[in-house]
Parts: structure tokens; sequence; C-alpha cells
């Protein structure tokens, strides 16, 4: 009988401009450790800086890969370590630039070998800038670049003066044409994106329509930071697993009516007319909603802004609403820290009572104050509310009988349902600016 094989599955991880592969080993990585427990064989690769010139581009890239890939399926092949044992599965982990290689290797059908390809299962991009990414990140770049050594410099000089440089700008042919190719019907691609990214600008330039694509919501969660965050990991444990649920902007808009034949929509930032910080690259709101219910009926009321909205108007809400008002009576309630018992009183319980504490330790209590005593003072001596109520803080002030009628408006009562973001888009060819709320 013949001996059950297990089914072999490799990760291939691809790194972006200026990076190497040892990368993803350094401090062993989060996903190198997730992928090696899931069972995966690791390669990582090294893109050639070679391909950084003015007339090679994302298609050099994707060449490179593709030979890389087919030299590792064939070696699983015709080795005598895994003699006739191939292959099955290959799951492309790719950083920022390096997706977009990949994408041009998946999405050619003149680059690769087709059954190579067939066994790509996923590939998961990190920061890519599936839109281009603006010119304007070439200031924070410089930046950034001016504490790190002249030779590096000198990288960031020819990826400037680069064909890849050119390719991911907003709007370019290469872009467009990227974005109208279909995926491998084998292959299923997931997007990361973070709110911290200062290098893919703006920020939704790394949602691709032909991916599932998972937000993550945090500010420290910077360019380089989506390779190590422990956000990240826990997002692609549940995409090899089976179980990741898409969050934030999914798809842009629906595609722009004008005549010309290059059109797309390409993210734009938020400017601050009020003040110099520059650039947004998107601007948070709250969807809100009324919980008012009042004989049966539900207020439908919704708002979506930053701020809360104003509580006059609605339709169902209290008309009246009389206010206590509340005054500690002095009385406290202790309770001991080691045995648990009660205590009420004004005073602080005697520190050192021998006669009580059934704990060890020199048999005294440890008094910690749980609540105070309030008491209503609305009224008066004919028709006086009295309420006492037993809590830490103040007590709601609504709800008094004989209180002031504090105004006969009604009034909303506001929650935040859910966070929402707008962004904001225009098009290539008749200049048509959108915003999308996600």
């Amino acid at each position: 009988m013949a001996r059950k094989m297990k089914k072999r599955k490799l990760a291939v991880f691809v790194h972006g401009w200026s990076r190497q592969g040892k990368q993803w080993e350094r401090r062993k990585q989060r996903l190198l450790l997730l992928f090696e427990s899931l069972g995966y064989e690791i390669k990582t690769l090294d893109m050639p800086g070679k391909y950084m010139t003015p007339k090679k581009g994302f298609v050099d890239y994707a060449k490179f890969i593709a030979k890389e890939i087919k030299k590792i399926d064939d070696a699983s092949i015709c080795s005598c370590c895994y003699q006739d044992w191939p292959i099955d599965e290959i799951a492309l982990i790719a950083h920022s630039m390096g997706g977009i290689a990949c994408r041009s290797y998946l999405q050619d059908d003149k680059i690769g070998d087709v059954a190579t390809k067939r066994k790509i299962t996923k590939l998961i991009t990190l920061a890519s800038p599936h839109h281009g990414t603006s010119v304007a990140v070439e200031d924070a770049v410089e930046e950034i670049l001016n504490f790190l050594t002249a030779g590096f410099l000198g990288e960031f000089e020819n990826f400037h003066n680069s064909k890849c440089y050119k390719q991911l700008s907003p709007g370019s042919d290469f872009i467009r044409e990227l974005n109208e190719l279909p995926f491998p019907s084998t292959t299923k691609s997931h997007s990361i994106w973070a709110r911290g990214d200062l290098v893919v600008t703006p920020t939704h330039s790394a949602v691709s329509d032909l991916a599932n694509n998972y937000f993550i919501d945090r500010l420290r969660v910077h360019h380089i930071g989506v390779m190590h965050s422990a956000f990240t990991s826990d997002i692609v444990r549940d995409i090899l697993n089976g179980n990741a649920h898409t969050n934030g902007l999914q798809k842009y808009p629906a595609k722009c009516n004008c005549e010309s034949d290059k059109k797309q929509w390409v993210p734009v930032f938020y400017y601050s007319e009020e003040s110099d910080e520059g650039c947004k690259s998107m601007k948070k709101e709250y969807l809100w909603k009324c919980k008012n219910v009042f004989e049966g009926k539900k207020c439908n009321e919704e708002h979506i802004q930053q701020w809360k909205p104003g509580l006059f108007g609605c339709e169902i809400g209290k008309m009246e609403q009389r206010l206590h008002t509340w005054r500690k009576t002095g009385l406290k309630h202790w309770t001991c820290k080691k045995c648990g018992e009660l205590c009420t009183d004004k005073k602080h319980p005697e520190k050192y009572d021998r006669n009580g504490c059934v704990k060890p330790w020199n048999d005294w209590h440890r008094w910690h104050l749980v609540w105070y005593e309030w008491e209503c003072i609305n009224g008066s001596d004919d028709e006086k509310c009295g309420k006492k109520v037993k809590s830490r803080w103040r007590p709601p002030l609504a709800g008094c009988p004989v209180g002031k009628i504090t105004g006969d408006r009604r009034w909303h009562d506001w929650y935040k349902a859910d966070k929402k973001y707008l962004f904001k888009f225009q098009c290539t060819g008749c200049g048509k600016v959108v915003t999308l709320r996600e």
C-alpha cells in the first residue's frame, strides 16, 4: 500500500523597496512563527536592487519572483530530500511594493509558469499601494532618510529616478491596467492596511477592489510596523484558518460614467484649511442613534458626524423631567478587606479593633469605604421627597416626584452605534470628486 504523504505547504515572503529578505527573520518575526506553527515551509526572497533603474519596473520584479518560485517548485520534485513529494500549496506574503510585484506576477498571463501559478492559493499584501501612492510621500521619506547613511540615501535617489516610482503614481496607466486585470481563479487575495501608514498616501490607497481588505485602526501601526504588528498576525491567522472578517473600506466607488478612456478613481487627501498640519488621508466620524422608547414607539433618527448631535427635537422623548437634589447624609458603608465584615458608620471604624477580624496578622480589621448614603432634600415639610440611595458616586438626577421641571422640550438620548470614516476619490478622466462613507 502506498504511503500517504502529508500535504506540503510553502510560504514565500517578499520584501518591499530598499529592504532585504532577512528583515522577515529579524527577532524571529511573528508571521514566520505563525506559518511555521501551521506546518508551512518558509522561503524569503531577496529582490535584486539592479531592477531599480529608469528602464526596469514591476514587470521585471514579477519575472524574478516567477523564476524563484518555479525554481523552488521544481526542486521539490527532483531533490533527493523530497523525491516524489511536490509542493501542494503556496502562500505569498508581500510587504509594500513587493505586493505590487506579486500582483504583476499573478495577474499577467505572460509571466510565470501556469502550473506553478495554480498552486498559489493566497496572496497577503501588507501596506501595499494598490492604487499608487502620492508623490507627497517623497518629502516624508527624505525627512526619515536624513537619519540614515549616505549609502541608503543613494538608494532613495535610485528609487526616485526608477520606473517603479513612476508606475506607482496615482492615476498611472500601470495602476489602472493592474486593477482591471483579474486574479487567477485559484488565488484568493487579501490586503492588510493600517491607519498609521504615512508612506502609502493617502492611506486608503492600500485598499484593493480585488481583495478582502482588513483595516488596522491604530495610529501606532506604521508602514514598516504592519509587518511586525500583533494585529497583523491575528488577521493572518484568521485568514489561514478561514475565520477572517473584513472591516473598513472594501470597494472604491462605482466606475465614473464620464467619457474618458483612462478614467479611474484616485484616492485624494483631506486638507485642513484651519491649520497647517499637512494632509490627512481619512476623517473619523461616528454613527449616532437615538435609543429613546416611549409607549412602544422607538425613535429611529440617526446622524453621522464627529460630535454628539443636539439633544432636543426627539418626537418621542420625555416632555418633562424632574430632577433630584442630592446631598450626603453622612452615613457611610465600610467593609473589611481581610474578612469581609460590614460596618455602617459616619466615621472611619476603629482601625485597630482587636474584637472582630478573624484573619491573622494582629487581628486588625482593614476597613475600606464602599458607598455613601445620599438623600434627596427636594420639597417642603408637607410634601418632601426624602428618597435615600446608597452609592459610591452621585446618583442620577432624573425621576424626583416633587422636583422642578427643567423644560418643555423633548430630549434625544444619543449613543455611538459605530465608528465611521470618510474617504475622498477623484476621477482621473473628468476630475469629479466623490466622498464615500465606510
